[in-house]
């Protein structure tokens, strides 16, 4: 395999390529993601994202390429990867919210059932004290932005891979003529 595959959208891959491009790919990924709860710049973490998009885009131009279709299809699986991811962090996030929530009534002694939790988050004064909280400590907030990170990870490539059974079986068209 030409490992210039993965990273150009200028050749043609084969079906074995496509499926070992996208699986070194997620497995790189993994590692990006491991290092999600401790990055805090956003810039940072954005141009990882958008470089493994291209990566992911060109691994699926060369596969339209090398069955002779146009690269034009090649944009799907990364738009619908990238809004499942979204959507998955957002129920990480909302989970860590809940999780920092507790931490800080911890923290202060208050009672941390569940009861107690959903009464604070109803209290608008508790929730300028939280997002203060989270501001002022950042270990906290990165509870939330941590939590975010595998959800968001898994629903790309879960949504990466049913595009690639697809584009894995797609079939050479025959030459025009």
């Amino acid at each position: 395999m030409n490992p210039l595959v993965l990273f150009l959208p200028v050749y043609r891959a084969s079906r074995t390529a496509f499926v070992l491009g996208l699986v070194m790919l997620a497995a790189i990924d993994a590692v990006r993601m491991s290092f999600a709860g401790q990055v805090s710049t956003f810039l940072l973490v954005l141009i990882l994202a958008l470089a493994m998009g291209f990566f992911v885009t060109s691994l699926h131009i060369n596969r339209l390429r090398y069955v002779g279709r146009g690269g034009g299809l090649a944009a799907l699986p990364l738009l619908a990867g990238w809004v499942v991811s979204f959507i998955a962090a957002f129920g990480g996030w909302m989970a860590g919210y809940m999780e920092a929530v507790r931490q800080y009534l911890a923290a202060n002694g208050n009672d941390t059932s569940d009861e107690i939790v959903l009464e604070a988050l109803q209290d608008p004064a508790f929730q300028q004290e939280i997002q203060r909280a989270m501001q002022s400590d950042p270990q906290l907030g990165m509870t939330v932005l941590g939590a975010g990170a595998w959800p968001s990870y898994f629903g790309f490539w879960v949504v990466i891979a049913a595009f690639a059974i697809w584009f894995a079986t797609m079939k050479p068209r025959p030459p025009a003529g």
